[in-house]
Parts: C-alpha cells; structure tokens; sequence
C-alpha cells in the first residue's frame, strides 16, 4: 500500500510540474507572438513588409520569406561589385567582401522589412525594395536612415555605389551623400587590400 500512495503521489507532482512548465512555455508563446504582431502592425503603418532572411547570394542580393513565399529581393539604391558572376573575370576581391559583409549582417532568421519604390521586380524577376533593419523608425530621418537602411549601412562600412535605376529614386540623394562621405574610407582600404 506505501508503495502505491508513493507511486500515486510522484505521479500527481509529475502531473502538475508538467501542467506548470506547459503553462510558462504558452505563456512565453504568446509574448512572443505579440510582439511579432506589434511589429508587423508597425510596419504596416509605415508602409513596410515583414520579411525573413533565408540566405544571401552576394552584396546586394538576399533571399526572403514574406508570409512563407521565398522571393530573391535586390537591394534598390546600391550597387556592391560583382563576386558571384558566372563570368568569374567579372568577380573582384571587393565583391567578396562585400557579399561577406551581407552574410554577417544579414543572417538567416533575421527579421527585416522592406519598403517598395515604383517599379517593384526586375528583368531577373528578383524583388526590389528598400531594406530596413527596424520598422520603428522616422522614415524622414537621415540620423534613422544611415542607422536602419541597410543599403546606407553597405555604403558606409563596406565596398558601395548609390545607384540609381529610373524611377526608383527615393532615397539617392541620401545615398549619394553617404557615398560621397565614405569615398575616403573606400579608397583607403582599396589601397590596403
């Protein structure tokens, strides 16, 4: 009889320690699937797409999942050279960085949100969008650009162009003025390299 009281008291502690630990996992399920909701509603106020990094191909380009569908996205408004032509004579020692710089930053899992200029697909049918690391931002602030733009993090820490492909254009100005201010910076360390 000891014996079964015992076995029938460990079972209802187990019990209720599994009810408990289920309990806190739904708990934190639930936070975090809030703050993904405020996230995407923030986004959404500014415009902006919920997106999640699958992998990078180089510098400039990344694969995304947007509501499950993967979708190739080009970065609009910067241009990093080349590292992954099929004409590898296209490739350059700066394009590798470049593609690496990406790898780093934008690794798989992350989330980012993109903003969308007039024309939204190329000739390659890649998407192409402005990416942003934060949908809390004030999208008329340089000081919030040059943070959470990530072509405007390209330019300033890596080997970048502004570029700009009519009519997609929002934001070269900034991007012209960030290239034009780490100009220095790259001719430098293209001097080192």
């Amino acid at each position: 009889m000891k014996n079964f009281l015992k076995v029938t008291f460990s079972v209802i502690v187990l019990a209720i320690l599994i009810i408990i630990v289920r309990g806190k996992n739904e708990e934190e399920n639930a936070k975090i699937e809030a703050e993904r909701a405020k996230a995407k509603t923030e986004a959404g106020k500014r415009g902006l797409t919920e997106a999640t990094v699958l992998y990078t191909f180089d510098g400039d380009t990344i694969q995304v999942s947007i509501d499950g569908e993967e979708k190739s996205l080009r970065f609009v408004g910067v241009d990093t050279p080349e590292s992954v032509n099929p004409d590898k004579e296209k490739n350059t020692p700066e394009g590798k960085v470049a593609s690496e710089f990406t790898k780093g930053y934008l690794t798989k899992g992350m989330k980012v949100y993109l903003e969308f200029d007039e024309v939204i697909q190329d000739k390659y049918e890649r998407m192409l969008a402005y990416v942003w690391l934060s949908a809390e931002i004030d999208m008329e602030s340089y000081e919030d650009f040059c943070k959470n733009n990530y072509g405007a993090i390209l330019l300033q820490e890596t080997y970048c162009r502004a570029e700009y492909i009519p009519p997609n254009g929002k934001y070269y100005e900034w991007y012209k003025q960030l290239e034009e201010e780490n100009q220095g910076k790259m001719a430098k360390q293209t001097s080192q390299s």
